[in-house]
């Protein structure tokens, strides 16, 4: 799996705003035709003509790779005021209010849960307040039948979008998190480093690298057997994530584990390395009738002059072994 996939709400909302882009741009397009040529209502085709010319636009912008997170927002408000003003006019007698039903789902699609269920809210609000006013209002039982299947209908689409929204969003998150939990220490695996890596590219914010090695664990190994090999591995794991915080720590395969501190100063990134050395140093691992002494290495390199992920790591891996080399149990810093 690659880590772009790990993001499928943002592939998904591409998909929608491409899908609405050809097929609902191409058909306003269509109805601009028919609103000049049939409706002779020029203000609504020149509205729909602009919608359907935004969507083309939108429709290259997705093919070039150069979306904006904004133009979701942008093209969620076009096509409700569009609605809106159909409806609140005289031609609202062909049924353009019917389209009201549609935007819940894309609401929900595009915008997600809590700005989904906002839209969908002001929009019935201001559906029925339209629809009650243009209603004839001397027939007694004609509008009272509209607003009563044209409030069923509606809440019971916005009910649908919102609980699919909400369950579609919630397993996302249960595979990402299967997707990038190392499944014996329970912190984050390789995965979810490369794409934590792609966020800080994409930020371009310093950040600090910190790379530890268990010392002598083949030893271990050998010794005792894997199984306390993976109890040491899940010691150990632990208390960097008990130090240097959960969401920041991360197995990178064996008995090796990475760190990524941002916004951090040396001096902090130093205090929790040594934190980290001497938590693990100072306890035992207690396994079956043995306790095993375990002590770890710790190679660090920052961002802060060279913004520069591969050689980030590259220094901080060196670091490490330099700490190796001068005989484990110790850290080893850039500068």
């Amino acid at each position: 799996m690659d880590e772009f996939e790990l993001d499928g709400t943002s592939t998904l909302r591409v998909k929608v705003l491409k899908g609405m882009s050809i097929g609902i741009g191409s058909l306003a397009l269509l109805l601009s035709i028919g609103n000049v040529t049939i409706g002779q209502s020029y203000m609504l085709a020149f509205s729909e003509l602009l919608y359907a010319l935004y969507s083309w636009y939108l429709y290259k912008q997705i093919k070039n790779k150069t979306l904006k997170p904004w133009h979701k927002y942008i093209i969620s408000a076009f096509i409700t005021a569009i609605i809106v003003y159909g409806t609140s006019i005289e031609h609202a007698k062909w049924g353009i209010f019917v389209w009201t039903y549609v935007l819940p789902i894309i609401y929900y699609l595009l915008l997600g849960k809590k700005v989904g269920l906002i839209a969908t809210i002001a929009l019935f609000i201001t559906q029925s307040s339209i629809l009650f006013i243009i209603l004839d209002p001397e027939n007694r039982y004609y509008p009272v039948g509209i607003m009563i299947n044209f409030t069923f209908s509606y809440l019971s689409v916005a009910a649908i979008s919102h609980v699919y929204e909400a369950n579609r969003f919630s397993t996302e998150q249960k595979l990402k998190s299967l997707a990038t939990i190392d499944t014996l220490t329970q912190v984050n695996n390789r995965l979810a480093l490369r794409h934590r890596f792609q966020e800080l590219k994409k930020s371009q914010s310093p950040f600090y690298v910190m790379i530890l090695d268990i010392d002598h664990f083949k030893r271990i190994n050998d010794e005792f057997g894997h199984d306390a090999g993976d109890v040491v591995l899940t010691s150990v794991a632990k208390k960097i994530a008990e130090l240097a915080g959960n969401a920041n720590v991360y197995r990178q395969g064996g008995e090796e584990f990475c760190v990524i501190l941002e916004q951090a100063d040396r001096k902090y990134v130093m205090s929790v390395a040594e934190k980290i050395r001497q938590s693990v140093s100072h306890s035992s691992v207690p396994f079956e009738e043995h306790d095993i002494d375990i002590t770890v290495s710790i190679g660090i390199s920052d961002t802060v002059k060279q913004n520069c992920l591969v050689e980030a790591n590259r220094r901080a891996d060196a670091n490490l072994y330099r700490a190796k080399n001068s005989g484990r149990n110790a850290i080893v810093a850039c500068g």
